[in-house]
């Protein structure tokens, strides 16, 4: 991935973050009315060469980005819901492609655990990724796909230290 490269990723992810919204509609609209959080994330990552792009006649038409830390003592290629998108059109072909060169170097540099996040409703992808080897390992694992329904009466709130012994719970 070069800079020139950036904001036709961006627009890719707008593509894909609006599909993701139509399904899930409590997502938050700042994620694609303000990309500048995202241009810098890709800019980071297009410093550090951890970024890929599939090209097409000389268009973007995929792209992926990555980080590398321990999970679970495993050193881990790990790839954020913001870190990937690509066109509709052949989509499992042009993830092939991507994660075929990166998995390639995460191997060659010793980090054999893989994870990339998605949308849950996005059945292509869901398919093209398990198809690559991926399973159920953390969220997916843990419930269902269908909707989250907000009017749950639950509340979202700072965790402190006297919600420990709950949290552990």
């Amino acid at each position: 991935m070069r800079g020139e490269d950036a904001q036709p990723s961006i627009d890719l992810w707008i593509t894909q973050f609006e599909d993701a919204k139509s399904v899930v509609q409590d997502l938050p609209e700042k994620w694609v009315t303000d990309t500048s959080a995202l241009r810098l994330f890709l800019e980071e990552h297009i410093k550090t060469g951890r970024s890929v792009v599939a090209k097409a006649d000389g268009d973007v038409i995929g792209y992926m980005v990555y980080d590398r830390f321990l999970f679970h003592g495993a050193d881990t290629a790990f790839c954020p819901i913001m870190g990937h998108a690509s066109v509709e059109s052949g989509r499992a072909r042009i993830y092939q492609k991507m994660y075929k060169h990166l998995s390639g170097l995460w191997v060659k540099d010793a980090a054999l655990d893989h994870i990339v996040t998605f949308f849950s409703h996005d059945t292509q992808l869901n398919k093209a990724l398990f198809g690559l080897g991926f399973g159920l390992y953390v969220v997916d694992a843990l419930r269902s796909t269908d909707p989250i329904n907000l009017d749950c009466g639950a509340s979202i709130m700072k965790a402190s230290l006297s919600d420990v012994d709950d949290i552990a719970r």
